[in-house]
This record gives C-alpha cells, structure tokens and sequence, in this order.
C-alpha cells in the first residue's frame, strides 16, 4: 500500500475557492446524504487519555489514522485514507460541508464491509458528475470504492481482467468522458516487468485496463518507471512520474511527463526545460487550476547550497501539459485570491495530527494547523 515516505508534500494538491481552515468544532446539522449509519464527527487528533482512546477507538484497537487524499464536487469536501494497527488497516473516508470546519466519518455499507479483507487502505480520489470514486489497495491487489455523493461507500467486487494482482494505482481523475486513472504494474509487458498502467470509465464502476506502453506511456531511459498523478482539462490528460536508472556508477531519478490530446487514447512525452530536466528528482503531485497546470516535485540542492539539501520544487506546465520548467522553491512569497491545498505533515515526527499546506497561486505555500475537534 502507498504511503508518505520520502516525499515532503504528500500526495493530494486540491484548487479551491474560499475553503475556511479554521478550527473543528461539533456540528450538529446532519449532511445531504441517506447513511444508514448515523455520521459522526471527526477527532483528527490522537487521544490523549484512555477514556478518549477508548471512545473512539475499540480497547486493544487504537489505531493511528492517515490522510492521502482529498476532492471535492459542489460545496462537499471528502478526505480519505486509512486507519492502521499492528494487524487490520482500513479505509477512512471523511466528509466536510462547510468547506473544512467540520468533519464527519462516513463508512462503508454492510456488503462491503462482510467482503473487506484486513490489509486495506484508500489513497487517491476524484468527484465527476457520476459521483467519487477512490483507489486503494489491498493484501491481494487493488481495491475501487464508488460513492455517488461522498457520504454512501461502496467497495466495488474484484475484476481481475481490469485489475491484476500486482498492479497498484496512483492517482485518479475526473475526464470529459468519466474518471482515468494510472498507476504500474509488475506484469510482463514486452519484455519489461516494470511498466505504467491506464485505466479509464465512463461511470467509476466498469473499467478498462491498458498497458502503458501500448499507448505511448514510456520512460524516456531504460529503468524503474511510476506514475504520481494525473490530471485532465477537456480531452488533455497530463500524468507526471519519474525513472529511476543506472548510467555506470551513477544513480539517476528523473522526472517525467506525458501528455495526451485526445483524451487518453494516445499519449506524448513531455518536455522538461531547465536544471529541472537533469536534476535528481521526484513528482509527487499534480493539480490543475486557475487556468495552469502545478506540479509539485522534491528536488537535491535546489535551495542554492552545496550541502545537498532536499527542497519542494513547484513545476508550471501549460495548458496542454507538453512543457514543463521549475516554477518557485517551496515556500515563496506571492498571493493571489485563489487558494490551492495540499495535506503534509508540517511537524516533525511524533505528531501524527494532519495539517494543511495553503499556497495562493500554486506558488507560494505555507503550514496550516488544526485544532482538536471534540467528539
């Protein structure tokens, strides 16, 4: 399963308008939505005495929970991830009206929940006209969940012609024509067991696998290849990833990006201009908004020193997704009435609390907390 390693910024980056960050607080108002369990509101923070460990979470259970990724369709918000013990991981879907005041937990329905295994986790999500629908994996291969308003959750059955054991998905868009998404897989491929896969629905629920190369997804050197996000305006869709290769005695993390026009069907490598081209390097995510397309991306020394510091680097592409160039370090200093987020953990371990990263054009970001909500 996916989780927050080496990267700086994790791996959500979400355009929104007038999104309030202020601090939780109960809400009693019941949400749009037919749950047959009753919602209930969020604690993000971890417990801090057994009473409250054992009020929300079950004795011998108390299992620290995670954030991935977070969409949004008309004023609902819906944030997911995972909640993990020692021995069962499940998904964690979360659900906020009032443009991220109040949270509230949604679950899964009973069907879904008698077919769930004990290893399983949601970390991408996207809201198309159809409704959200979430990626994740599982113990054996990946999992889809599909809700028609983000507070009703299924877990769609296995199809293993869609969706082979070894595959895992990376991220997940809403497309004129429905939802794509990417991700790789370990299945032999022309020779190669390391490759991109896409995959592509009119409704979130039936799906169609391709491999990568087949339709132009290929690594521009010959090496470990992954996908970190995708995007798409109209028929582009834009995904970034990175290669990983050998050259002598060299190790070499690039980044890449592929760009289609036709709405998937074919797709074109990217063009990186600048130190970003050859830098050591990798994507993590991939937003689009306010008419530009941002990537962020976590680069060696790009803060100038020759200590070989690890920095966030933001990437502006253009519309069509076929150039790219190094945009500000991670944080600047600019602003703009539009605001984009992004979840990252601004403290240093052991917090475990979630936290917001704001920016105000895609380029200048900085750290906003949250306070505990009550329960």
């Amino acid at each position: 399963m996916k989780r927050s390693g080496i990267r700086v910024v994790t791996l959500c980056l979400l355009p929104a308008t007038a999104l309030s960050v202020a601090g939780c607080k109960p809400n009693n108002a019941q949400p749009p939505g037919n749950s047959s369990r009753a919602p209930r509101p969020v604690d993000f923070d971890v417990p801090r005495t057994t009473q409250a460990a054992d009020k929300v979470f079950p004795p011998a259970d108390r299992t620290p929970q995670a954030f991935q990724d977070i969409a949004v369709r008309d004023q609902r918000l819906v944030a997911l991830g995972f909640d993990e013990s020692f021995n069962v991981s499940r998904p964690l879907f979360v659900s906020s009206d009032d443009g991220g005041s109040t949270w509230l937990r949604r679950d899964l329905d009973q069907e879904s929940v008698a077919r769930s295994g004990t290893f399983e986790g949601a970390t991408a999500i996207a809201a198309g006209p159809a409704g959200f629908v979430a990626s994740g994996s599982t113990n054996d291969g990946p999992a889809i969940w599909f809700s028609p308003d983000g507070a009703n959750w299924k877990r769609l059955p296995k199809d293993r012609k869609a969706f082979a054991a070894s595959d895992e998905i990376t991220a997940i868009t809403a497309t004129a024509q429905g939802f794509s998404m990417v991700g790789t897989s370990s299945l032999k491929n022309g020779g190669s067991s390391n490759h991109l896969v896409y995959w592509r629905s009119p409704d979130g629920v039936a799906w169609q696998r391709t491999a990568g190369p087949a339709i132009g997804l290929k690594p521009t050197l010959t090496g470990s290849v992954y996908a970190a996000g995708i995007v798409a305006i109209g028929k582009v869709i834009v995904i970034s990833g990175g290669v990983s290769a050998q050259d002598g005695t060299d190790r070499l993390q690039r980044l890449q990006f592929w760009y289609s026009a036709d709405s998937g069907k074919t797709f074109r490598t990217s063009t990186i201009r600048g130190e970003a081209a050859t830098g050591y390097m990798y994507n993590n995510v991939l937003a689009k908004g306010n008419g530009k397309i941002v990537a962020l991306a976590q680069g060696n020394g790009f803060d100038g020193s020759e200590t070989g510091s690890w920095d966030g680097v933001v990437l502006e592409g253009d519309r069509s997704g076929r150039s790219w160039q190094a945009g500000s370090r991670v944080p600047a200093a600019r602003a703009s009435p539009r605001r984009w987020f992004t979840m990252a953990s601004c403290l240093p371990p052991p917090s475990t609390s979630p936290r917001l990263v704001a920016a105000t054009t895609g380029s200048s970001w900085s750290c906003r907390s949250r306070r505990t909500c009550d329960t």
